[in-house]
């Protein structure tokens, strides 16, 4: 896989995972998890893809912090 394309990976389902679990300081909760779907669902329309974002911050139990920038709603 290393020298293969990115396209050709993506078209045999294989995608890459970023490591970095950093948050964009300066971006919502909703936002941060926005940007990881938008590598794996582009061609999905943004609303599906908010409400399916909302759907799995509900499922960990932090829909209510959503709006909220990320660093404030971190939860120690």
């Amino acid at each position: 896989m290393l020298r293969t394309p990115p396209h050709r990976g993506r078209r045999r389902g294989i995608a890459r995972t970023f490591q970095n679990v950093e948050l964009f300081r300066s971006m919502t909760v909703l936002d941060n998890v926005l940007v990881g779907s938008a590598h794996t669902d582009s061609t999905v329309p943004w609303r599906r893809r908010a409400r399916r974002a909302m759907e799995v911050l509900d499922y960990v139990g932090i829909a209510d912090v959503a709006g909220r920038p990320a660093p404030s709603a971190v939860r120690t």
